[in-house]
């Protein structure tokens, strides 16, 4: 009889020890990162950053990064980017914005590509990432304004 309750403490210290260690790494696997100082560390990258002249921002968002395990069914946030979407006079074209990032970006790791004749690029430093998405800047299905968005994380790795 004495022998059986030890069986049974026994069993629940050992249950108790499983779901502990399950609700810690449970936490440390669901907490992300502090939300409003990421985004205030984009918010810096995206202050360095040039704009072509008569640049006007018309959206801001801010994206989650999640990682995921199990496909989707468990996921947890990693990091925020920052987009921006400006429209531009109708006189530039994707090249050009590309150019002057290019430009006034010179420390910066670059890599640029062009698809369907629109040019797009990534720039990289010190492990942030800047990604020019200039799909707006041809003018399509009757649209009168020019755009391009940026997409900012300030730990976003690389280009490659």
């Amino acid at each position: 009889m004495i022998g059986s309750r030890y069986a049974i403490v026994a069993a629940f210290g050992l249950l108790a020890l499983l779901g502990g260690t399950a609700i810690v790494l449970g936490v440390r696997f669901f907490h992300g990162p502090d939300r409003d100082r990421y985004v205030a560390s984009n918010a810096h990258v995206v202050g360095q950053l040039p704009r072509p002249n008569g640049a006007h921002k018309t959206l801001r968002q801010i994206l989650r990064e999640e990682d995921t395990v199990f496909g989707e069914q468990l996921s947890h946030t990693v990091g925020y980017t920052t987009y921006i979407y400006y429209t531009v006079p109708n006189s530039l074209t994707s090249k050009d914005v590309v150019q002057l990032y290019a430009r006034r970006l010179p420390g910066w790791q670059r890599a640029t590509w062009l698809l369907n004749g629109t040019t797009f690029a990534c720039f990289a430093r010190d492990g942030a990432t800047v990604s020019i998405q200039t799909d707006g800047m041809t003018l399509r299905g009757g649209a009168t304004e020019k755009g391009y968005g940026i997409a900012v994380n300030h730990k976003g790795g690389n280009c490659n």
